[in-house]
C-alpha cells in the first residue's frame, strides 16, 4: 500500500497495469503469487517493487490447453498467427518494437514462465522472430538465457 507498514496482495490489493500504469485490480493467482513474493519480502526488509500485471489466463478443457497472456492484437502492433488445422494447434503473437506484448496458443506446448519472462523483461526479439514463432518453447528459452547472460 502507499502506507508504511501495511502490506496487501491478492484479490484485496490494487495494482498497477504492466502496460499502462494504471491502477485495477487482476484477480488471477499469477498476479497474487507475484504480490504476495514483493509484499513478504519488503515486510522482511528487502525494497522490492512490483513491475505490474499482466493479464493471463491458462485453461484446461475436454482435453484440449488455451494460454493467454499480454495484450490482444492493436494497430500499433504486429501480428503473427500460425493455425494448424490437421492438429488443431493455434498460436498468435503480439508484437510491439521487437518485443512480444501478447500471445495466445490453443494446444501447443508452451511454458507460460517464459512467455511471461520475455513479457516483463521486454526482451528484444529482432532477429529471432521467426525462429521464436516457429518454436516458442525453445527459442523463448534460448532468448531468456541470452537476456540473463545480458
Amino acid at each position: 500500500t502507499n502506507l508504511p507498514a501495511i502490506y496487501a496482495a491478492g484479490d484485496a490489493a490494487e495494482a498497477c497495469d504492466f502496460f499502462s500504469g494504471r491502477a485495477g485490480i487482476n484477480a488471477i493467482t499469477p498476479s497474487a503469487i507475484q504480490q504476495g513474493r514483493i509484499a513478504g519480502a519488503n515486510m522482511a526488509g528487502e525494497k522490492d517493487e512490483d513491475k505490474g500485471w499482466i493479464p493471463m489466463n491458462l485453461f484446461r478443457f475436454f482435453g484440449h490447453t488455451a494460454f493467454s497472456i499480454g495484450l490482444l492484437p492493436r494497430p500499433s502492433c504486429e501480428v503473427v498467427t500460425l493455425k494448424d488445422d490437421r492438429s488443431g494447434t493455434y498460436k498468435e503473437f503480439v508484437f510491439q518494437e521487437n518485443r512480444l506484448v501478447g500471445a495466445r496458443f490453443v494446444d501447443v506446448d508452451i511454458d507460460p514462465g517464459i512467455i511471461r519472462y520475455l513479457i516483463e523483461e521486454k526482451v528484444d526479439i529482432g532477429g529471432w522472430q521467426e525462429q521464436f514463432v516457429a518454436h516458442p518453447q525453445e527459442a523463448g528459452r534460448w532468448l531468456m538465457l541470452q537476456s540473463e547472460r545480458n
